[in-house]
C-alpha cells in the first residue's frame, strides 16, 4: 500500500461517511452467516484527492478490519497483479513461486467469498467467525476491466475511486457514490496556509485558493512553488492573473474544468518554470508506469547516452534534479532506505498528463525513443536456447508494467508513424509476451506479439526478419499451448519458410532453423501427421548438433517431442531410448533433477507416459511424480504444464486407492484450467472425467454423476463425430482432446 500522506487535510465529513457504509458492524464480527458486501465509490476528477482519501481512510481505519488491500486499478495488468498477490498475502500459495495470476485471482476470490479468521497460524487452525476485509480499488477509470470482480460477496467492503461516472453503477444498485468536490475557499485556504508555512495571509489564502478551484493537488503543489521561489501570495496572484505570464504555462484542458477554477489543470504545475534538467526527468516519467518508477532506471546508461537535450548525465546532476521535483510536490518518492533496487518515484497520472501534451513532438518522440532503448537494454533477453529459464523472471515481472506503459502510448500516437526505434520496440513487446508465454500466461498475451508482428512488418526487412522469425515463433508456441492447431501450424510454416528463404540466401544453418524444425513438427503433432512431425524433429537434432557452439542442454524439447512422437506411433522402445538420451544429456550438464527450466520435467513427464504402456506402473508412476516436483520447482504450482502432471499423478493414486490425495490433485489441476474455460475446455473435461471416477471411489455418488454428464456434454461438443454412448466412456476418450505433450 502506498505511504500514509501526513499532510492529509480536511474531508472529515467523506471519511464519516465511509465509516457509516464501510466500516464492519459488530454483528459481523460475532456472527458467523455470510454478511452483505458494501460498496462505496469516490468519484471525480483527477487530482481532486480520491486516493489520498482513500490512503487517509486505509490508514486511520486499519484496525476496525481484519484485512486491507490495496489494488492499482488503472491497467488491467495491474489490477490482476495486485488482485493475485491477496493470494499470497493470505498465505493460500507460496509467493516465491512464480504464479498464474488468474488462478491466484481465483484463490482469493474464494477466500473473500468465504473469509475465515485464523486463529493459530502456526498451526492453521481456522474460526468459525468471518474476517472483515477492506479492498481499495484505486484509479478504476475503466469500469470494462472490473467485471471480473464486481460479484464477490462475503462479510467485506469495497472502496473505489474512478473518474468514470459508470462505475458508480459497476459493483451493485444499493452502492454508495460519493462526488467529491474541490475544497470551498476556507477549506482550501487552510491547506493553502499549512503547506505555504504562511498562516498569517487568510484573506490572500482564500484568493489562492478560490483561483486554483479548491482542486487539492493544484493547491498542494502551487504551495511547493510559493515556498521553492519565496514567493509571497500576493507576488503569486500577481504572475497568475498576467496575462503575459499564463502564456508561458501550458494550456491543457484535462477534463472539463468545474465553473469556479480558474486557469487550466495544466497552469498549476508550473512545467515552464524547471530548470531544464528537473524538466527532462520529470518528462521521462511520462513514459513509465507512474506507479513504480524504479530511480536505478532513470539512472541506466541507455538513458545517460540518449540525446534527449538537458538530460541530467552524472549522478550529482540526477540527484538534484530529483529535488526540484520532490520540493515541488511534482513526484513523490516511497524511497526504502534499505534496499537501493526499492527507492521508486510515484507521479499523479493527471501531471503526466499535462507534461506529456506540453512536450513538442521532438521532445515527446526523443523521449519516447529513449525509453524504449533504456527498456530494451535492462529487459533480461537471451538466447534462443536459454528460453525459459526460470531466473529473469523476478527481473521480467518488476520491468513488464513499464513494457505495458510504452506499449498503450505507442498504440496512442505512434501506429502510423515511422520511428528509429520501431524495430526496438517490436523487439522488447514481443519479450514481454514471451515471457508472459514462459508463465503460463499464454492465452491472455497473444495481442502483445501480434502488436510486435504489426510493428515488426514495418520495419526493413533484411534487419527484421531474425525478430518477424522469433515473432512467429512466439505465436506458434502460444497456438501450441492454447490449442489453436490451425494456427499453430500456420505460424511454424511461416516460421520454417522464413529460415530456409535465409538458408538459401545465405548458406548459413543457424539455431533459429533448428527451433523452426522443432515448431513445425509440434504443429504436425496436433495435426496427428506423426510422420512428418518425426521427420521435422529429426531435423531440428541434425541442425542443432551441427551448430558451433552446439550444447546437449539444446536438444532437450526435440527429444522430448521426438520421443513422444514415437510413444504415440505405437513404438514405446525407441521413444524410452530417445527420452533416456535427453535426460542423460541434462543430468551431465546440469545434476539430476535440475532446476534451470522446465525441460527436465519434460522429459520426466514424458518417460512416465512411456513406462505406463509398457507396463512398468511403478516405474511410471515415479517418473510421473518426479516431473510433478520438477515443474512445481521451476514454473510453478499455478501453470497449465504442471496440472497436466497433477492429472496423471492423481490417476496413478486412484489406481492405488489414495482417493483423498488423487482428489487434492485433480482439484488443483481443475483450477490451473480455470484460467480460460474455453481454451482450456479439452483439459477441464478430461480432468472433471477423472475427478468423476475419484468422487465414485469416495461414494459421492450424486456429485460424480452431475461431474461425468458435464464432462461427457463437452467431449460431444469437442467431438461431434463421436458416436461413443456416454456410458461407454473410459479415460482414453478423454485423452483424445488434449495436445500431444499433455497426453
Amino acid at each position: 500500500m502506498l505511504q500514509r500522506n501526513k499532510d492529509f487535510f480536511g474531508r472529515s465529513d467523506i471519511l464519516k461517511t465511509l465509516d457509516t457504509v464501510l466500516l464492519p458492524s459488530q454483528e459481523t464480527i460475532v456472527s458467523s452467516e455470510p454478511q452483505e458486501t458494501k460498496h462505496v465509490i469516490l468519484c471525480g476528477m483527477g487530482g481532486i484527492g480520491k486516493t489520498e482519501v482513500a490512503l487517509e481512510f486505509a490508514y486511520s481505519r486499519q484496525s476496525k478490519f481484519d484485512a486491507i488491500f490495496w489494488i492499482r486499478a488503472d491497467d488491467v495488468d495491474k489490477l490482476e497483479m495486485d488482485f493475485s498477490e491477496i493470494a499470497t498475502l493470505l498465505g493460500l500459495e507460496d509467493g516465491s513461486e512464480p504464479r498464474n495470476l488468474v488462478v491466484s485471482r481465483e484463490l482469493a476470490k474464494g477466500w473473500l467469498s468465504n473469509p475465515k479468521k485464523l486463529l493459530d497460524r502456526e498451526h492453521d487452525t481456522v474460526g468459525q467467525s468471518e474476517a472483515s476485509w477492506l479492498i481499495i480499488l484505486d484509479n478504476a477509470d475503466n469500469p470494462d476491466i472490473l467485471s471480473d470482480h464486481a460479484h464477490i460477496f462475503g462479510s467485506g467492503s469495497w472502496l473505489i475511486t474512478s473518474r468514470h461516472p459508470l462505475a458508480k453503477t459497476l459493483f451493485s444498485t444499493n452502492t454508495l457514490a460519493v462526488d467529491l468536490l474541490p475544497l470551498d475557499e476556507d477549506g482550501g485556504a487552510e491547506l493553502l496556509q499549512k503547506l505555504t508555512h504562511k498562516p498569517t495571509d487568510a484573506e490572500l489564502s482564500r484568493q489562492v485558493a478560490k483561483r486554483l478551484g479548491g482542486l487539492p493537488l493544484a493547491i498542494s503543489q502551487m504551495a511547493g512553488i510559493i515556498r521553492r521561489q519565496y514567493l509571497s501570495l500576493s507576488d503569486f496572484l500577481t504572475l497568475y492573473e498576467d496575462d503575459s505570464e499564463l502564456k508561458e504555462l501550458q494550456d491543457l484542458e484535462l477534463e472539463p474544468r468545474q465553473a469556479t477554477a480558474r486557469g487550466t489543470i495544466a497552469s498549476i504545475w508550473a512545467v515552464d518554470q524547471l530548470d531544464p534538467q528537473p524538466r527532462s526527468l520529470l518528462e521521462a516519467l511520462v513514459f513509465l508506469d507512474p506507479d513504480c518508477i524504479s530511480e536505478r532506471l532513470l539512472m541506466e546508461n541507455s538513458y545517460q547516452t540518449a540525446r534527449i537535450p538537458h538530460w541530467p548525465k552524472k549522478m550529482g546532476a540526477f540527484f538534484s534534479a530529483r529535488a526540484e521535483l520532490l520540493d515541488r510536490s511534482l513526484v513523490k518518492s516511497n524511497e526504502d532506505k534499505n534496499n537501493e533496487d526499492k527507492k521508486e518515484l510515484r507521479i499523479h497520472r493527471v501531471l503526466q498528463d499535462a507534461v506529456r501534451t506540453g512536450m513538442d513532438r521532438t521532445r515527446f518522440t526523443a523521449g519516447f525513443s529513449a525509453t524504449v532503448a533504456m527498456l530494451a537494454a535492462v529487459w533480461p533477453m537471451t538466447t534462443l536456447d536459454k528460453k525459459h529459464t526460470v531466473n529473469r523472471w523476478k527481473l521480467c515481472s518488476d520491468l513488464f508494467p513499464h513494457v505495458i506503459w510504452v506499449r498503450d502510448l505507442y498504440e496512442k500516437h505512434f501506429m502510423s508513424e515511422e520511428l528509429d526505434c520501431k524495430l526496438q520496440f517490436a523487439t522488447l513487446v514481443h519479450e514481454a509476451g514471451w515471457w508472459q508465454h514462459e508463465t503460463g500466461n499464454s492465452h491472455a498475451i497473444r495481442p502483445l506479439l501480434e502488436l510486435a508482428q504489426v510493428v515488426c512488418e514495418t520495419c526493413d526487412k533484411n534487419e527484421s526478419r531474425d525478430l518477424l522469425s522469433d515473432i512467429h515463433y512466439g505465436l506458434g508456441a502460444v497456438a501450441n499451448e492454447t490449442n489453436d492447431g490451425d494456427s499453430c501450424l500456420r505460424h511454424n510454416i511461416e516460421f520454417l519458410s522464413l529460415r530456409l528463404g535465409i538458408v538459401e540466401e545465405t548458406g548459413i544453418r543457424d539455431i533459429r532453423l533448428a527451433v523452426a524444425y522443432n515448431q513445425i513438427g509440434t504443429g504436425w503433432m496436433m495435426a496427428e501427421n506423426f510422420k512428418e512431425a518425426i521427420t521435422s524433429f529429426e531435423n531440428a537434432l541434425e541442425v542443432y548438433r551441427a551448430l558451433s557452439n552446439f550444447s546437449k542442454g539444446m536438444t532437450s524439447v526435440p527429444l522430448a517431442n521426438l520421443g513422444l512422437a514415437f510413444w504415440l506411433q505405437g513404438d514405446p522402445i525407441r521413444a524410452r531410448k530417445t527420452l533416456e538420451e535427453g535426460l542423460r544429456d541434462r543430468e551431465e550438464l546440469f545434476g539430476p533433477m535440475d532446476q534451470e527450466s522446465f525441460r527436465c520435467g519434460r522429459l520426466l513427464y514424458a518417460l512416465g507416459n512411456v513406462k505406463f504402456s509398457e507396463g512398468a506402473i511403478e516405474e511410471s508412476e515415479a517418473y510421473h511424480q518426479k516431473a510433478l516436483k520438477s515443474f512445481q520447482s521451476t514454473i510453478g504450482v499455478n501453470h497449465h504444464r504442471t496440472a497436466d502432471v497433477c492429472h496423471k499423478v492423481a490417476q496413478h493414486l486412484l489406481r492405488r486407492g489414495d482417493s483423498r490425495n488423487a482428489l487434492i490433485l485433480i482439484d488443483q489441476a481443475l483450477k490451473v484450467w480455470g484460467a480460460d474455460r474455453t481454451i482450456y475446455k479439452p483439459e477441464i473435461a478430461r480432468s472433471s472425467f477423472l475427478k468423476a471416477k475419484i468422487l465414485y471411489h469416495l461414494g459421492e455418488e450424486k456429485k460424480a454423476s452431475e461431474l461425468l454428464k458435464e464432462a461427457s456434454t463437452a467431449r460431444r461438443e469437442l467431438k461431434r463425430s463421436s458416436k461413443k454412448q456416454d456410458g461407454d466412456l473410459i479415460e482414453e476418450d478423454f485423452d483424445e482432446l488434449v495436445t500431444f505433450w499433455s497426453k
